[in-house]
């Protein structure tokens, strides 16, 4: 029973996870992108680092629309653009959030 009492629990952490990650969530780039994240699919250490070198005016532009940083994901990262970066990103916060404490 031992066994079955902590897989029980386990869902059950689970299941608040997922309740607590239901609706929209504002979400900072650290979090999003985490050293670990940067460290395995780009060249730089962290999200700060990549963003110091480019000027985003996000008044202007979107992220997506800033060639610079279109650039910059093409060379020093493993997507091909900005949008494909943000898309893993999103994936992988969704899952540590999910599987957290199990």
């Amino acid at each position: 029973m031992k066994g079955f009492d902590e897989l029980s629990k386990k869902f059950k952490r689970l299941e608040n996870n997922a309740k607590q990650m239901e609706g929209s969530q504002e979400v900072n780039f650290a979090e999003l992108f985490p050293q670990d994240f940067m460290r395995q699919y780009t060249s730089f250490s962290d999200v700060q680092e990549m963003f110091d070198p480019i000027d985003i005016d996000t008044e202007k532009e979107s992220l997506e629309d800033n060639q610079m940083l279109q650039e910059l994901v093409r060379e020093r990262t493993q997507f091909n653009d900005w949008q494909e970066m943000l898309e893993k990103a999103v994936a992988e916060y969704a899952k540590r959030q999910l599987f957290a404490g199990i």
